[in-house]
Order: structure tokens, then sequence, then C-alpha cells
């Protein structure tokens, strides 16, 4: 049994390649089971002995090019060298998160270190108790636009960070964004993360079906801060409709469209849903250039509904001030004659409801 989480470690079955609990690590952290694996790493739940607290451990482990010997990851010579350009990627991956401080880093996963062990690498990040928005969404259902709105909006923010710092993501999806338990979102995995400023000739084409733009699709695709855009607008897309959007190559090749939401029965406001499928358009130049463009475009709703009854007011002002300046005018004495009393009485009515409308 673990003496810091009390689970029962002789209850658990190691799946294959997983180290198993209790494997000591950069002779500070003990692992315990692994919470996920992808195509290129397993995530470990760990301890840190001298900080005495939780920790996630995140190990470079290529799903078909890895193999287990013991605690050491082992490769086949002749894919030793795509091993090693991951172990470069992931590397990246700490460097990048390594950048934001503490204050620049809310709604990012803190990481903690990097090192090198069992032929391998490892990133210590913080620990988060939640889940992740897909497994979020697919337990409560569908969110409306509004709460959906309220969910992202720490992503648009860290995101607009991670740009300030010349950083893409390359991987924006509800697989990673965490909704904590205490309410906070985080952004997860910059295993994909490029530095626009030093990106590689031979960068490596990554993509998420459904969740990329096409241009991620080609080698030294024109990546920029369009291609997070395009991520985020599916991931909104998929938290209103619970269906993923059409994958940009068959949009492409095929001619296939997404389904707007308003056309399945969706309430969203007419310019937000404008501004979603703006942002999902094929053309990178034709999306939003940055987030906090595509967030204020997707809240302009407001202004843009209670635009005519401001024209409407204005009309009604110059109108109320013409006339009023027109039966004040000698002329209009001569051309109506003097005003009765109750016509005065109606005159000073209509000043007051008209006051009463500004």
């Amino acid at each position: 049994m673990c003496p810091y989480c009390g689970f029962e470690n002789s209850k658990y079955i190691v799946p294959p390649d997983h180290l198993p609990p209790m494997t000591p690590l950069n002779g500070k952290y003990i692992l315990g089971r692994a919470k996920g694996q992808g195509g290129f790493g397993i995530t470990y739940i760990g301890y840190d002995l001298h900080l005495e607290t939780k920790v996630a451990i995140k190990e470079l482990f290529l799903k078909k090019k890895s193999k287990r010997r013991g605690p050491e990851v082992i490769v086949e010579p002749s894919r030793q060298a795509v091993f090693e350009e991951n172990k470069k990627r992931f590397l990246q991956e700490a460097r990048v998160l390594a950048r934001f401080t503490e204050k620049d880093s809310e709604g990012i996963v803190n990481v903690r270190e990097h090192f090198e062990e069992n032929n391998t690498s490892y990133i210590v990040m913080e620990w988060l108790d939640g889940i992740t928005l897909r497994d979020f969404v697919q337990k409560y259902g569908p969110l409306t636009f509004e709460n959906t709105m309220e969910m992202v909006a720490p992503v648009f923010m860290a995101l607009d960070k991670v740009h300030s710092f010349d950083v893409i993501h390359k991987d924006i999806s509800p697989d990673n964004i965490m909704v904590l338990n205490d309410g906070r979102i985080k952004l997860l995995d910059f295993g994909g993360a490029v530095d626009i400023n030093n990106r590689e000739v031979d960068d490596i084409v990554s993509f998420k079906r459904g969740y990329a733009p096409p241009e991620q699709y080609q080698a030294n695709g024109p990546i920029g801060t369009w291609t997070d855009v395009y991520g985020l607008a599916a991931t909104i897309y998929y938290c209103i409709t619970l269906a993923k959007p059409v994958d940009s190559q068959k949009r492409l090749e095929n001619h296939e469209i997404i389904p707007r939401p308003s056309e399945v029965g969706i309430s969203i406001p007419k310019n937000a849903e404008n501004a979603l499928f703006q942002a999902l358009n094929l053309d990178p130049m034709e999306r939003y250039d940055s987030v906090i463009a595509f967030w204020d475009a997707l809240n302009d709703q407001e202004q843009s509904s209670i635009l005519p009854v401001v024209i409407v007011i204005l009309m009604i002002a110059v109108l109320a001030g013409a006339t009023f300046i027109f039966l004040k005018s000698p002329l209009s004495s001569r051309i109506l004659g003097e005003a009765t009393q109750e016509e005065m009485m109606v005159e000073e009515d209509y000043e007051l409801t008209y006051s009463e409308v500004l």
C-alpha cells in the first residue's frame, strides 16, 4: 500500500510497458500508477519526497517505437534517430513551459523540472485534480453557448500569454483543457508547441483530426496564432454540439461542410455563430489573427443587439430637438399662430416624454 495516498498497489494491474508503482526517479520522486498514455508518452501520478506533494510525471515513450526492458526504454537501431528527434521535442516542451513565471502561468500547467533517466526523458509538472473538458462535456452533456464562453475564457487569456512569448500551442482541443475540482481551468500538453522564431526547417507534422486546421497537415505549413484560433473554435463547437467538427482535410478535399449549430436547434447568437465559423475558415488569412480578436467577435452580439435601439433613440432626439427649435422660433408663430394653452401643455408633455426616453 502506498504510504502517501493509501492506494493498494497489490490490486493494480500494471499495463504493458508501464513502470510499476513505487519506482524511484531522479532520487526524489516515487511513481504511482499511470494516469494516461498517448502516442508520445505516459503520464504518471508521482510523489515529491522533498516537497511532500503530489506531482504529475510525463515519460517519453513512443507507443509504436519504444519497448521496456526493466525500467529502461529501448528502441531499435533503425528507429533511434526518430526517438532522439522526439526527445529533443520533449525537452522543447519543458523549455516552453519553463518560460512562464507563476504570474504568467495562470491557466497554464506549471512545470517543475526536466531530467533524463532510464534512457529516456521525464517532465515533472504540478498535479491537477480534475477531468478534461471532453470528459466534463460527456458527463454533463452539451453546454450552452453562454456556459461554454465562461469555461473557456481562461483558455483565451492563457493562450494570449503563450502567444506573447511567440509560442504556438498547436494542439488546442477538449482533451488538453483541464476542469479542476476547484473550478479553475488549465491548458495542458505543450508537446507539439513551436517557437515561431526558432522553428526548424523540417518541422514534424502533428495534428488532431477535427481540431487541426489545414496548415498543420503540411510540412512547414504557415503556423501562427491563427492556428490556435482554429483549435479554440473547434473546441467551442464541440462543447455546444457534442460533435467533433468535420476534419479540415475532408472539408478541403471533399468539400464537406460543418453543420451550423443553429441549423440543428442549438441556441447561439447570430453574430457569435458567424464569428465561430470565421475562426473555422480553411484559409488562415481569413481567420482572426489573435485569440483576443476572436474573443471580442464572439462577445460582440450584445453591442449589435442594442444598436437598432440606439439608432431609434438618436433619431427621436434629433427630430424632437428640431421640432422644439422650430416651435420656439418667430417663424413658427407666424406660420402656426399663437399656441393655445392646450397646445403648450401638449408641447410640455412631449418634452417630458422625450426626457424620459433619454
